[in-house]
């Protein structure tokens, strides 16, 4: 379709904000104008299209699956419009960023306003997501996800080694932690995959229950063990803070690096690219593929540094 052709940019605009807002009220109230000018803006765009965008009822107004689909580009579409006119004047950059929950309480958010001493006209908007290891290209601009760095048609950086390592509060007594078998272990994964990888790699008995509860992140599951339940395993690159502020120690080993990490990922020639470079300049040599020195840390803690793939 040639870009002049008769496209109803109001109704577009309309449709967008009724379906990202949830309402056609929501929608009229962002945009200043009737809920009736809404309705006829949609139904507008409906005919130029010749496809059934949104389905109705008399209390709500919800998006079909073609519909949901053209939403969400036009959100993405109507959000670089924006962009595009507030860097002609010189104003902030948005871009809108997907980040693993753990990476973006334990390592992100302290750092939040050193980035914005560094670009204080980049609008960073944050979004945290349990599906730590996708990313989703059509609601973010870029994201930090977690994985083994293969996600194809995105371009990756990598910004920490996945290293884990036994973690209990510092107030838990040497005694507490001498019996094994008898812990309380901390998950974060149904299937415990992880104990089970530190446990076969330590050269523990691989019979032991490793009985204790589950939690929904990384994040939670340290938290419990900073609060004296529990151990967990907990990744050297998001809790190396908490190791040298004292309330987290490591009550024996070995730490073990598992092969995946945290990475910056985005689409090839996004048209965000300005500011996901200028993010990434900041980023990388903060990151703790930069800063953290496993192999010295693990020597400094009398314990062993071992691969899960050796």
């Amino acid at each position: 379709m040639p870009r002049n052709a008769m496209i109803p940019l109001n109704a577009i605009r309309a449709y967008e904000a009724t379906i990202r807002l949830g309402s056609v009220k929501a929608a009229a109230k962002e945009l200043c104008v009737t809920e009736g000018a809404i309705s006829r803006q949609i139904k507008k765009l409906e005919n130029v299209l010749e496809l059934s965008l949104a389905r109705r009822d008399q209390h709500k107004i919800a998006a079909t699956a073609v519909g949901n689909k053209l939403a969400q580009n036009l959100t993405t579409a109507l959000d670089l419009v924006d962009q595009a006119v507030s860097e002609a004047q010189n104003k902030h950059t948005r871009i809108r960023l997907q980040v693993a929950p753990s990476f973006a309480i334990r390592w992100l958010m302290p750092r939040l306003e050193q980035l914005h001493q560094c670009l204080p006209l980049l609008d960073i908007r944050v979004t945290t997501t349990l599906l730590d290891n996708q990313f989703d290209q059509y609601s973010f601009d870029v994201g930090i996800i977690y994985g083994d760095g293969k996600w194809p048609n995105l371009n990756t950086t990598k910004l920490s080694n996945e290293y884990l390592l036994p973690v209990v509060s510092s107030n838990t007594s040497t005694q507490a932690v001498r019996n094994f078998q008898e812990l309380t272990f901390l998950h974060t994964t149904v299937d415990q995959r992880d104990w089970k990888l530190w446990v076969k790699k330590s050269k523990h008995d691989q019979s032991v229950a490793l009985t204790g509860p589950t939690f929904e992140t990384l994040d939670l599951a340290v938290r419990a063990a900073e609060n004296g339940f529990g151990i967990s395993l907990g990744d050297l690159s998001l809790i190396h803070d908490n190791i040298r502020a004292n309330s987290l120690k490591t009550p024996f080993g070995p730490m073990i690096k598992t092969g995946r990490g945290y990475y910056l990922v985005h689409e090839p020639n996004h048209l965000c690219g300005g500011a996901i470079n200028d993010f990434k300049r900041w980023l990388q040599p903060q990151s703790p593929i930069e800063r953290i020195d496993a192999e010295a840390i693990a020597q400094s803690m009398g314990i062993n540094l071992i691969s899960a793939t050796s």
